[in-house]
C-alpha cells in the first residue's frame, strides 16, 4: 500500500510539472497554473502525512480505498498530461516543418533564375533545425543522377554514394525509386532497409538515419528529384511528405517558368540584335502610330534618333498615300490580296523624296485580358524598306540607252555592225 501511495505522489508531481511547462511554453493559459498548484499541494500534503502520521501501521493514510482512489486519479491526470505533451510536441514539429516548407514556397514567388531557385530550396529546408542534407538532382538519359544543388552538414555524403535512377541496385535507392515511379519514397531507418544497402556505410559516417525523395516534374524537360536526409529515425511521416510533395510541385512550376523566361529573354535579345543590325529600314506600327524604328530606318528617313519617329503616323513617310491604291493596301492588315513589295516615293524629315522599295507584314496579336486599359491596341505591323534611288536611276539610264539605240537602228537605213577589238 505504501508503494501505491508513493506512486500517487510521483504521478501528482509529474502532472504538476507538465502543467507548469504548458503554461511557461504558452501552450495553455495562465489559469492552468492553479491546477499545478493544486497538484503540488496534494503531493506535498501526502509527503507531509508520511513524515508525521505514517509511523504506525494502523494509520488512516494506509486506508486501501483511499489509496486506490488517489492512485487512480493521479494516474489519469498524469497520463492525460503526458499524452497532451506528446500531442503538443507532434503539433509543434509539424507546424515548424510546414512553416519551413511554406517559407521556402513563398520565397519562390516571382523568382525567375533557375540556379537561385534551386539554391533557395536547398538552403531554406535546412533552416531552424531542419534536415542535415538537402539536394536536387537531374535524371540523365544514361541512368545517372546529376547533382545540381546541395546544402547542409551532410554534403560529403553525396561524394561517397552512387546515385542512379535505372534498374541497377543503386537505382533502388529513394531518388531512383522516386524518379521512376513518380511517388515519394521514404526510408525512415536506413540501417535496416535493404534499399539503402549501397549507402549504409556513408550514412553512418555522416549520421543520416532517415531519407526521403520526391520527384520534381518539369514540363517538356527531364524530371528532377528533391532529396532530404535527417539525423533522426522516423523523421518523415505522411503529413510531412504530403507537404514536401506539394512543395516539389511548386518547385517544378517555378523551374518551368524560369526556363521559359530565359528562352523568351534570349529570343528577345536575338530579335533585338537582328532588328538593330538590319541594313534595311524597319518600322513597327501599332494603333496607327510608329512604336519602334531601327537605326537604318532612322538614317534613311533623315532623323537624328528613333525617338523622333515615335508616335508619328506612318502615312507621314509617304507624300500622298491616299491617292495610290497599292500604297493604301499597306495600311489595311485585313486585305487578303497584297503585293509582296512595291516601289514608291518616300519622304524624309526635310521633305525630300527618295525611291523606296517597301513591304508590310501584319499580325493580329490579340490581348487575353480585356480589362486592360491599353493606350495602343489593334494589330501589330512591320514596314521593311530600302532606298532604291540609285538602282532606279541606273535602270532608267539603261532603258533610255536601249530606247536610243533602238531609234538609231530604226532610222539608220543601212547595215550597222558593232565590232569589238581583241
Amino acid at each position: 500500500m505504501v508503494a501505491l501511495l508513493l506512486c500517487s505522489v510521483f504521478l501528482q508531481f509529474l502532472a504538476a510539472y507538465l502543467s507548469f511547462r504548458f503554461v511557461l511554453l504558452r501552450r495553455l493559459g495562465a489559469p492552468w497554473i492553479l491546477v499545478s498548484i493544486a497538484l503540488l499541494v496534494m503531493g506535498g500534503l501526502r509527503v507531509f502525512s508520511f513524515a508525521v502520521f505514517g509511523e504506525g501501521p494502523g494509520s488512516d493514510i494506509f486506508d486501501p480505498t483511499i489509496a486506490v482512489i488517489e492512485f487512480s486519479v493521479s494516474f489519469l491526470l498524469s497520463v492525460g498530461f503526458v499524452l497532451t505533451e506528446r500531442w503538443y510536441l507532434l503539433k509543434e514539429k509539424l507546424e515548424s516543418r510546414f512553416r519551413l516548407i511554406g517559407d521556402v514556397d513563398r520565397a519562390l514567388i516571382g523568382m525567375l533564375d533557375e540556379e537561385k531557385i534551386l539554391s533557395v530550396v536547398c538552403e531554406g529546408l535546412l533552416r531552424d533545425r531542419g534536415y542535415r542534407l538537402a539536394w536536387i538532382g537531374t535524371a540523365n538519359p544514361d541512368g545517372s543522377v546529376g547533382i545540381v544543388a546541395e546544402s547542409g552538414e551532410g554534403k560529403g555524403f553525396l561524394a561517397k554514394i552512387p546515385v542512379r535512377w535505372d534498374e541497377s541496385p543503386e537505382g533502388g535507392t529513394p531518388p531512383g525509386v522516386a524518379i521512376r515511379s513518380g511517388e515519394a519514397c521514404v526510408v525512415n531507418r536506413m540501417t535496416n532497409d535493404p534499399r539503402t544497402a549501397p549507402w549504409r556505410s556513408a550514412a553512418e559516417e555522416f549520421d543520416i538515419r532517415s531519407f526521403a525523395s520526391v520527384r520534381i516534374d518539369i514540363r517538356k524537360s527531364s524530371p528532377m528529384v528533391l532529396s532530404l536526409g535527417s539525423g533522426r529515425k522516423d523523421a518523415f511521416d505522411r503529413l510531412e511528405m504530403e507537404a514536401i510533395s506539394a512543395m516539389a510541385h511548386r518547385v517544378g512550376t517555378s523551374l518551368f517558368s524560369a526556363r521559359r523566361h530565359e528562352l523568351f529573354v534570349c529570343a528577345k535579345k536575338s530579335y533585338g540584335d537582328l532588328f538593330q543590325s538590319q541594313r534595311d529600314g524597319m518600322v513597327l506600327v501599332r494603333g496607327g502610330m510608329i512604336v519602334r524604328a531601327n537605326p537604318a530606318a532612322v538614317r534613311m528617313l533623315g532623323y537624328s534618333s528613333a525617338e523622333e519617329l515615335f508616335r508619328k503616323d506612318p502615312a507621314e513617310l509617304f507624300p500622298d498615300p491616299g491617292h495610290s491604291p497599292k500604297l493604301s493596301c499597306l495600311f489595311h492588315p485585313s486585305e487578303e490580296e497584297r503585293e509582296p513589295f512595291l516601289i514608291t516615293k518616300m519622304r524624309r524629315r526635310d521633305g525630300s523624296l527618295f525611291e523606296g522599295e517597301i513591304a508590310a507584314t501584319w499580325g493580329p496579336r490579340p490581348f487575353r485580358n480585356e480589362e486592360w486599359d491599353l493606350e495602343l491596341t489593334g494589330p501589330l505591323g512591320m514596314f521593311i524598306f530600302r532606298d532604291v534611288t540609285l538602282r532606279t536611276q541606273t535602270l532608267e539610264e539603261l532603258r533610255k540607252e536601249r530606247d536610243f539605240s533602238a531609234k538609231v537602228l530604226d532610222v539608220a537605213g543601212m547595215l550597222v555592225l558593232q565590232m569589238g577589238t581583241g
